[in-house]
């Protein structure tokens, strides 16, 4: 999974300034595009809490998730609920995507 848009633009200024973009040793290439997804997404959460995009993940009987705006202005609330923490991040990473592209 990739951020698209305005979103892949700024992650990778973000990857650049914060992760000084990590290098598989002699490769020339990102270790972002060695690891798994499910192993990026905490950096894309990184990402958009550094631009206020908060994304919490609920729990009571299965997964869902909420996005806010720098913490206090909820935007986003899933009712749906997923069977899988993966899953819930994925949907919620997409989502903050497609928020912060249109903003």
């Amino acid at each position: 999974m990739e951020l698209t848009g305005k979103a892949k633009e700024d992650f990778e200024k973000y990857i650049d300034t914060d992760y000084n973009n990590i290098e598989v040793r002699g490769s020339g290439c990102s270790i972002l595009e060695y690891l798994e997804d499910c192993m990026i997404y905490p950096i894309y959460i990184d990402f958009f809490d550094s631009v206020g995009l908060n994304i919490t993940l609920t729990l009571e009987f299965d997964y869902g998730y909420i996005i806010q705006e720098n913490r206090y202005d909820e935007i986003e609330e899933v009712k749906k609920w997923y069977n899988t923490r993966d899953e819930a991040t994925k949907e919620a990473i997409i989502k903050a995507n497609e928020i912060y592209n249109n903003l």
